[in-house]
C-alpha cells in the first residue's frame, strides 16, 4: 500500500469518517501466513501456465466497513462515485 493512501486513511479515522462506495461489493480475506503458505506451496507444486487458488473467507464491504466502524469508533457512510471514479 502507498504511503499516501496509508496516511489517508488515518487522517479519516482520525476525523470519525469512513467512506464507502458500494456496500455489496465482496472483499476475499486471507491472512498473511495464509497468503505465505499458498506461495509456498504453487512454488513447490506449480506447474508453468497452473493457476492457484485457494478457498478464502469473504465478506461485503459493508460488513468489513461495521467491523471497523466498532474497532476505531467511525461511522461509516456511503457516496456513491461519479462516472469515472475510482
Amino acid at each position: 500500500m502507498k504511503l499516501e493512501k496509508v496516511f489517508a486513511a488515518k487522517s479519516r479515522i482520525a476525523e470519525k469518517e469512513l467512506m464507502i462506495t458500494d456496500p455489496k461489493m465482496t472483499r476475499f480475506l486471507m491472512s498473511l501466513e495464509e497468503a505465505v503458505e499458498l506461495v509456498i506451496y504453487a512454488f513447490l507444486n506449480a506447474n508453468t501456465g497452473d493457476i492457484m487458488v485457494q478457498k478464502v473467507s469473504v465478506c461485503t464491504i459493508e460488513i468489513l466497513a461495521q467491523a471497523i466502524s466498532e474497532i476505531f469508533d467511525v461511522e461509516p457512510y456511503v457516496e456513491k462515485l461519479k462516472n469515472g471514479g475510482r
